[in-house]
């Protein structure tokens, strides 16, 4: 049978009071202890909520919440029921498989409410945009995605437009975007930042990485110009020094050491092609003494003497004479 209740005739001059009124009901009906609302930067949301009747539990739908059955049939059943005027699809503690993703459905006004206990698998969730809100009780006071925590692996069959901290683009796959200001809890700070231990399998001979690209690239079919195809684009950073003191290195890629446990080791390795600078930049040797030769590669360095030296692939040392 369908779970289907109203919060009960709400009729107040703010959403602040609004939202405070709820806070009784939501208490009463769900057993909760609190109702954990930030009226003051949540106001479209408080209002929303306390204008809104009518509540759908998943559960109603034939959700398991098992880990097993797909459950986003009953999250779409639950959402596809709501008003135009809106409602709320709550989602009580259980662990759901999402094989069918969950859609707004093109609907506004829809609350998601993820309770503390619910566990998330498979597709994930759209981003909360427009009228529309997740109110993720798991982790997270209210709002968004944003304190989230997936247990088990995140799949998507979806293959773009995707976006983090803002709106999708025609033009980006996947795009990370937004404004983001550390919390000082360390002395770095990132705007992408990747960890972990990688560890291989018998028969990973042919490479072990921490990232590789490897898109094909296909070009428009029209008469015009392409400026530049590449793997990576890295445009220089935009820096406004706000400090007292000194930005020590600035760069628009930094390598901060090379590996020493390889029979070659590089912190850049070209295996092919040219190298060319097109730039009118300088290129800048620090002083070494002379390295151990290396077969078959060719190597130019600079010395304490600031003599610039060349090294043949049998490791015989010349001095390069410039005139």
């Amino acid at each position: 049978m369908t779970t289907r209740y109203t919060w009960g005739a709400i009729d107040r001059n703010t959403s602040a009071e609004a939202a405070i009124h709820l806070s009784h009901q939501a208490r009463d009906r769900l057993g909760l202890t609190s109702y954990p609302i930030d009226v003051a930067r949540d106001v479209s949301l408080a209002e929303l909520l306390a204008t809104t009747s009518e509540v759908f539990n998943v559960k109603g739908f034939g959700a398991a919440g098992d880990g097993a059955a797909d459950d986003g049939i009953a999250f779409n059943q639950a959402r596809a029921l709501i008003a135009t005027n809106g409602g709320t699809v709550l989602v009580p503690p259980g662990d759901y498989l999402l094989t069918t993703a969950f859609t707004f459905g093109g609907q506004d006004n829809v609350v998601l409410w993820l309770m503390p206990g619910v566990v998330l698998t498979g597709e994930s969730l759209p981003s909360a945009t427009g009228n529309n809100y997740i109110l993720d009780w798991r982790t997270a006071a209210s709002g968004g995605l944003g304190g989230s925590a997936f247990t088990t692996a995140i799949t998507t069959t979806h293959t773009g437009p995707h976006a983090i901290g803002g709106a999708t683009t025609g033009t980006d796959r996947l795009a990370l975007t937004g404004d983001f200001t550390s919390s000082g809890a360390g002395t770095t700070a990132h705007g992408t930042h990747q960890t972990g231990s990688i560890t291989g399998a018998s028969g990973d001979t042919a490479w072990i990485v921490g990232q590789r690209w490897a898109n094909t690239v296909v070009t428009q079919t029209a008469t015009e110009n392409v400026g530049v195809i590449a793997q990576s684009y890295f445009v220089e950073p935009t820096i406004t020094d706000a400090l007292t003191g000194d930005v020590t290195t600035a760069a628009t890629i930094y390598i901060a050491g090379a590996p020493t446990e390889g029979e070659t080791n590089a912190a850049l390795y070209v295996a092919g092609g040219d190298i060319i600078s097109a730039g009118l930049g300088a290129y800048t040797m620090k002083e070494i003494t002379t390295p151990s030769a290396l077969a078959n590669h060719a190597r130019i360095y600079s010395k304490a003497d600031n003599a610039l030296y060349f090294q043949d692939g049998a490791g015989v040392e010349h001095t390069v004479t410039i005139s």
